[in-house]
């Protein structure tokens, strides 16, 4: 379905978005059950789109961890970028929102981020995505933007969410694609509202 050709042929260096303005969504795939081996990854993966509408996967975290630890990682993720606007790498970077997939018992996860932040004074703006359509449909969507350059990866560190690509729908792992999928469904839904980070 997805060729790795696709991708490292489009596969993009951190100079070349140096001085480009950026709209960044993240989008976390919570894991909520136990860690273990065979359990899923909690995937958090984070795209940034261009004035030319490319989007470039800036990070992709996929880790087993606890939900406390998941948390953490976008609070970290936000301060991240906050930190990275204030370099001479971007022009300017808007944080459009942190998407978390609140199906099932997910939802807890959304509230409890939601809680967080209020008492960080962090003002993050946390969407709950409730995935319906079927997720074949929804990974397979990301393949005509792959394949015609529209979605780019970094060259080198994203092995793990490349892999998962690969892979689907045959692989044991798909919660990177997952996560993927609904950062650029953030992005190409339009940015209404932006916060200057």
């Amino acid at each position: 379905r997805i060729r790795p050709e696709w991708i490292y042929s489009n596969a993009y260096d951190d100079a070349e978005i140096e001085n480009k303005e950026l709209i960044v969504a993240s989008a976390l795939d919570p894991a909520v059950g136990k860690t273990g081996v065979a359990g899923d990854f909690a995937a958090l993966v984070s795209v940034g789109r261009a004035p030319d509408n490319k989007l470039y996967v800036l990070d992709a975290d996929l880790r087993r961890d606890t939900p406390q630890a998941q948390i953490s990682r976008c609070i970290n993720k936000f301060l991240f970028f906050q930190d990275w606007r204030k370099t001479d790498k971007v022009a300017l970077t808007l944080f459009l929102c942190l998407a978390v997939e609140e199906n099932g018992f997910q939802s807890v996860l959304k509230d409890i981020l939601n809680e967080k932040y209020r008492e960080q004074k962090l003002f993050i703006p946390v969407r709950g995505v409730r995935n319906i359509t079927d997720k074949n449909a929804r990974i397979d969507s990301l393949s005509s933007l792959i394949e015609n350059g529209t979605l780019r990866f970094k060259r080198k560190g994203q092995e793990s969410l490349i892999n998962q690509l690969i892979m689907f729908p045959k692989g044991d792992h798909d919660d990177g694609p997952d996560a993927l999928e609904m950062a650029v469904r953030q992005l190409r839904a339009g940015s209404p509202r932006v916060r200057v980070l």
